[in-house]
């Protein structure tokens, strides 16, 4: 896919720390994001998407103890 070399060196030494990280992620790719990320040094997770697949994503980490915000790109 064309999001296969996005990386965050820091997402693998996260993840070891916060092991939610990785479920997080996986919650997001198996409701239809096409990458599900960590976001610099954290604590922000973000997911790209085609809107088709935003309701179902958000409805998918819904219950975290997380705040979420949908934004579009042009």
């Amino acid at each position: 896919t064309a999001f296969k070399n996005f990386a965050n060196v820091l997402e693998p030494v996260a993840e070891k720390v916060f092991s939610d990280l990785e479920i997080y992620k996986a919650k997001m790719i198996q409701a239809g994001a096409k990458v599900a990320m960590m976001s610099g040094s954290g604590p922000t997770l973000f997911a790209l998407a085609d809107k088709k697949d935003v309701d179902k994503i958000v409805a998918s980490v819904q219950d975290l103890p997380a705040q979420i915000f949908v934004t579009e790109t042009y």
